[in-house]
Formats: C-alpha cells, sequence, structure tokens
C-alpha cells in the first residue's frame, strides 16, 4: 500500500527534535533468517524523483533464529564512509507463524538515547548498527510512505504518532 507524501513539512516529514512512535499488528507467516521486511516506511521507494537512500523512517521486523524481532532504520546525509545509515533492533522478538502481535517503537530523532521498543506491551532493548548511534538529522523529502513492502502475512492497524509514546501506553495497546 502506498500513501502519497502531502508535501514540504508534511506530518510525515521528521527530523531533528522530532518524536516519532510507530506502532503495528503484525502476523507474519514467513521470515527467514536475516530477512528483513517492511511494515511502513517512508521513503526508499526506488522513485527517480529522490535519492535513491533516502530513508527517512521506518519500522520493520528482521528474522532471527526463528523469531520476528523490531528494526528500526532511517538514514542521514551520504557520506563518502558510507556510515549514512542507522538501525536499531530489539533483543526481544517473537515466534513467527504464530498469530497478531502488537509491536512499536519510540524515537526521538538527534537524541539516540530516547529509542524504545516493545512486542506485544513489554518493553524491549536492543542495538545500534551500520552507522550507529547519531546525533545527525535524517534525510527528509517528498517521496511515499509505504506499508508492507516485502511483508509476507497480515499487517493491520499501523499508526504513526508525532509524540513518544511510553511503557504504560504500550501496554495498554496489547490487548487479545
Amino acid at each position: 500500500l502506498s500513501v502519497p507524501d502531502t508535501g514540504n513539512s508534511s506530518d510525515f516529514d521528521f527530523t531533528n527534535g522530532d518524536p516519532i512512535t510507530i506502532e503495528a499488528w503484525v502476523n507474519p507467516s514467513v521470515l527467514r533468517e536475516g530477512q528483513v521486511s517492511y511494515v511502513v516506511g517512508k521513503g526508499r521507494t526506488g522513485s527517480a524523483r529522490f535519492a535513491r537512500d533516502n530513508q527517512n523512517w521506518s519500522l520493520r521486523v528482521v528474522g532471527a533464529k526463528g523469531e520476528a524481532k523490531l528494526s528500526f532504520l532511517f538514514a542521514t546525509k551520504l557520506s563518502s564512509s558510507d556510515q549514512h545509515w542507522h538501525r536499531w533492533d530489539s533483543t526481544l522478538g517473537f515466534p513467527v507463524d504464530t498469530g497478531w502481535h502488537h509491536i512499536a517503537i519510540a524515537y526521538r530523532f538527534g537524541d539516540p538515547n530516547s529509542i524504545r521498543g516493545w512486542v506485544n506491551g513489554e518493553p524491549t532493548q536492543g542495538t545500534w548498527s551500520y552507522g550507529g548511534e547519531t546525533i545527525a538529522p535524517p534525510v527528509v523529502d517528498n517521496d511515499e510512505i509505504r506499508i508492507g513492502n516485502g511483508f509476507t502475512g497480515m499487517i493491520d492497524s499501523v499508526a504513526i504518532h508525532r509524540a513518544e509514546l511510553n511503557d504504560k501506553v504500550m501496554a495498554s495497546r496489547f490487548n487479545r
């Protein structure tokens, strides 16, 4: 599913100082070891109108030892060192092909210590990789938002908030 960006400084554009919380219910049926599947993301669509590495923000799941783990990815300005990707993966996951699971990530751009993740209402730690933690702003343009790119299974109730939601709110979201 593709959702067009509404233009400069839209509700979907995030830069330093902006808080974001992304949440969704997911039910992946297949996720191989190391496979990354997008739940939702802005940019990196391959459109000739935008830079190739223009990921403003994304929530994904990645396969790890039979589980799906959270993966938050964004890009900063392209550099010669190729360290412009910033990826955070959760420690906690859930078994693939076991029904519906609620996942969420919260972050304040420019503050790498603000990163939070939740799986089924439980907070999870994680680790930064690629370019690691950064205070640099993410790439921002008018590329579209895509839901479910490369995802095998079902996705429901995707929400993008311009706020950092907390443990209490996330615990209340997980109700079967």
